[in-house]
């Protein structure tokens, strides 16, 4: 992450595309953090090789969109469908860009989806994902490829829901972790931006540990010229943490991903299960 002294700043966002109308939110959402920032939009395509080469295999059969018939898997055909999909993307990310009046570039890279969206972030400050693209399952569920990158990408991943706001105020959870305090410098630059106070959840094993953790946040928020709302979480699981953002949080909310409760399967559980944005800081 670039940082000018001590401050968080965002000067690349990278933000994942295909050709999906939820990719366009998720364009026009990126768009828009750009602008704020004052940084460069990058979108990103991946061909994806595993279907390509699955596309070379004699047995390999696809669905007709148009007679739902069976029929042989092309590997030129898929070529074409993915040129003309990153093209779309690319179309959207222009249009998207254009309207807030930000830099953009757009990259098409082949490969494991999964690995090169990873790749591609570490080049970024903050990476977008729309949860539904590439999806796999349900309609509720994330998709396969979303999972293993929330799992593992590093530095700052926004997660984007069908419904977007990033226009309220910030939900901050706060746990004491060294990546607890790169979590406050985002949820700061966030609710500065936006001239809101943040929401502030702390969790803690006890109520003395809470109290010197709000004494804490209490402090460096006044040194922004921010105040906070607090709420407390004692001994907190993932079902209790889960039921207080689902109902109480109405805005981004930014997780701090260390501790059994932020991370691995219990974080995917978590973001799959609220429709907040999620802001996730390694």
């Amino acid at each position: 992450m670039n940082r000018d002294k001590d401050q968080f700043s965002i000067r690349r966002i990278l933000v994942a595309l295909d050709a999906s109308p939820f990719s366009r939110r998720t364009a026009q959402a990126a768009a828009d953090l750009a602008a704020e920032f004052g940084a460069e939009l990058v979108g990103l395509f991946v061909e994806d090789v595993n279907l390509l080469n699955l596309a070379g295999l004699p047995l390999a059969r696809e669905i007709s969109p148009f007679s739902s018939a069976m029929r042989q898997l092309s590997r030129e055909r898929l070529q074409r469908a993915f040129r003309s999909q990153s093209e779309a993307a690319k179309g959207t990310l222009a249009a998207a860009a254009a309207s807030r009046n930000v830099p953009w570039t757009f990259r098409v890279v082949r490969g494991a989806v999964t690995s090169a969206i990873i790749a591609e972030a570490s080049a970024a400050d903050l990476m977008i994902l729309g949860r539904m693209t590439w999806p796999q399952g349900g309609f509720r569920r994330l998709g396969s490829t979303v999972r293993v990158v929330l799992q593992e990408s590093r530095g700052v991943t926004m997660v984007l829901h069908e419904e977007i706001s990033l226009s309220v105020p910030i939900t901050l959870v706060v746990d004491g972790s060294p990546l607890g305090e790169k979590a406050l410098e985002v949820a700061i630059r966030l609710s500065k931006m936006r001239e809101l106070s943040p929401y502030i959840l702390i969790l803690a094993q006890d109520k003395d540990s809470a109290y010197r953790l709000q004494e804490s946040v209490q402090e460096q928020l006044a040194k922004e010229g921010l105040s906070g709302r607090f709420r407390t979480l004692v001994k907190p699981s993932l079902a209790s943490l889960t039921w207080w953002l689902e109902t109480e949080a109405r805005g981004p909310v930014v997780l701090p991903c260390s501790g059994e409760l932020l991370q691995g399967e219990a974080l995917c559980t978590l973001v799959d299960r609220i429709s907040n944005p999620v802001v996730l800081v390694r």
